[in-house]
């Protein structure tokens, strides 16, 4: 094949990643909470040089939720300094890091095995695989962090053409420890596996070169790993933990007691190394379920579609074609993407949760690689057992048919039914509350809304564009307070009051009462928290009560209500 026909499917390649990437990108799903908090840290950053809470310039945000990584929120900045607080501004970043990703694999697979027919198919591979589009279109942390260590593999591999691209390497591979906590574990086991497996390629470099980026990655990662270790960035490692599971320990305790009569003691049965152990193990195995990888995916509603795995089934045989291959041949290339795919597991390995689709995403391009070499050699077999033309069609349309029907059924869910049905999932109405609130409010010397279904303060201040500096200066923590307005418990900002109703006036007459006892007040109301059950407000309010506006789920059933004293 001619190098301007692999140029051309190259581009034809990335154009139909653009595209599954991109369209849609900033109606399909509404922000779910972390995209809006992560959103708005961005927004205080850029007007303040602060976090919301008034960190200056953090290694990690101290947001109203939890404690997260950074550098997406850094990266966000700049499109929200010319696009505005909106959908797109927010998920660009990772959805351009996604369409890198399809080429950077192409880049790597190349550079590898000198391989540019598997190198297209593994671009490809990545290109429309779900797990692939699904975290390239929200603001998910993890697709920069994937971005950035294959850019990293990439810039080492390719220093051994030309030294200066080592530069690349180790600013992309720092940089990644502030993109996503997974990267603490993967980055240096991947620092370890390029030194390990191709070591040439820094005999080629000099010792002042060599010595100059070594210091350059030590000082670009040393402030995060101080934080990590001695400051708050452990809070969020200590939440999803494996080591800091209650149910563990809660386990061996049970098992030791119910062990009381017996000669050993319990506890040289049931000890936190034997339970760590096993669980450890177990999260490993899981992350290569075939159900998790090929058929259902991962169960969190907003991690999959719901409706195929994280890949296509049809990816399945090439994989472990691929995998038969690589063990059979032993290259270097092959050992070092085996390597790759065994630390891959790792972030999720030491976490509560198993099959945990955003911690192992950097897994994905490392089966598709595989994969790629899988296809690709069951093609050159195929040619060479079957002389036959015909035959040879008849089989390649077969697997294209499947392909396509793989593909177009996904499409088909992740575009259509899974805005509908996952909309809990991406706090579907909170943008519509927002704006029906800001169109009303100024009508109302006092706005009260319920801070108990979601945290709503975040999509407040999103969708009002809230002057971060006036928020940092006044806000009072989100501390409770009883009694901030007759019958209301919560905290305020300005004439917004975030809470809820207390208990005893919700007993003595509930949304009602509280407006009744504050006048020209206006309430956003949640469904679940202040109605309850199936009552519809839109068709029968409560007598005391005018609905201004109703905020509907896509089945049409009610979410939010702004009601005010009839």
């Amino acid at each position: 094949m001619k190098k301007k026909s692999f140029t051309l499917i190259l581009w034809l390649i990335l154009l139909l990643a653009f595209g599954l990437r991109f369209y849609k990108l900033g109606s399909l799903l509404p922000l779910f909470g972390d995209e809006v908090d992560n959103g708005y840290n961005a927004y205080c950053i850029l007007k303040t040089g602060k976090d919301v809470t008034g960190h200056f310039f953090p290694i990690f945000l101290k947001t109203l939720i939890d404690t997260k990584s950074s550098l997406l929120a850094y990266f966000a900045t700049i499109p929200i300094a010319f696009l505005g607080l909106n959908e797109i501004s927010i998920r660009i970043i990772p959805a351009l890091s996604g369409l890198m990703v399809v080429f950077l694999v192409f880049l790597i697979v190349n550079k590898l095995s000198e391989n540019k027919i598997a190198a297209l198919i593994a671009s490809f591979l990545v290109a429309v695989t779900p797990w692939a589009i699904h975290f390239s279109r929200g603001a998910f942390e993890a697709n920069l962090m994937l971005f950035l260590l294959l850019l990293g593999i990439f810039g080492y591999l390719k220093s051994s053409d030309n030294k200066n691209y080592i530069f690349l390497s180790v600013v992309s591979l720092a940089l990644s420890f502030y993109a996503y906590h997974a990267a603490k574990a993967l980055t240096p086991l991947i620092i370890i596996g390029l030194i390990f497996f191709f070591p040439e390629y820094l005999k080629k470099i000099n010792k002042k070169k060599i010595i100059f980026n070594a210091l350059l990655f030590t000082i670009i990662s040393l402030p995060i790993v101080y934080s990590s270790v001695f400051t708050g960035g452990q809070a969020r490692f200590a939440e999803v933990s494996l080591f800091k599971d209650d149910k563990t320990i809660g386990k061996i305790i049970i098992k030791r007691e119910a062990d009381l009569s017996l000669p050993l003691p319990g506890r040289f049965f049931h000890n936190k190394g034997e339970a760590y152990f096993n669980k450890l193990a177990a999260n490993y195995l899981e992350s290569f379920s075939p159900q998790f990888l090929f058929l259902y995916g991962d169960l969190n509603f907003r991690h999959s579609s719901g409706e195929s795995g994280e890949l296509y089934l049809i990816c399945l045989p090439f994989f472990l074609i691929g995998l038969f291959t690589f063990f059979k041949e032993r290259k270097k290339y092959q050992k070092f993407l085996i390597y790759l795919m065994i630390i891959a597991p790792l972030p999720a390995a030491i976490t509560k949760d198993s099959q945990h689709a955003i911690r192992l995403l950097f897994l994905m391009p490392i089966i598709l690689m595989i994969s790629a070499f899988g296809l690709f050699g069951f093609i050159n077999w195929l040619n060479k057992q079957l002389k036959r033309k015909l035959w040879r069609t008849l089989l390649y349309g077969l697997l294209l048919m499947i392909f396509v029907l793989n593909f177009t059924l996904y499409l088909h869910q992740y575009f259509w039914h899974y805005p509908r049905e996952s909309w809990r999932y991406w706090a579907y109405g909170y943008k519509q509350a927002m704006q029906g609130l800001n169109q009303l409010e100024k009508n109302y010397d006092q706005v009260l809304i319920n801070n108990t279904y979601e945290p709503s303060i975040l999509w407040f201040l999103f969708w009002h564009q809230y002057p971060p500096a006036k928020f940092q200066q006044n806000f009072n923590g989100g501390q409770y307070q009883e009694n901030i307005l007759p019958g209301f418990n919560g905290f305020k900002l300005d004439k917004f009051y975030f809470g809820k109703i207390n208990d005893e006036d919700e007993k003595q007459g509930g949304v009602g009462k509280v407006l009744a006892e504050n006048k020209k007040t206006l309430f956003l109301v949640s469904q679940t928290k202040e109605v309850g059950g199936d009552w519809d407000w839109r068709q029968s309010p409560p007598g005391d009560i005018r609905v201004l506006k109703t905020i509907t789920n896509p089945y049409n059933q009610p979410i939010f209500y702004l009601v005010t004293h009839e």
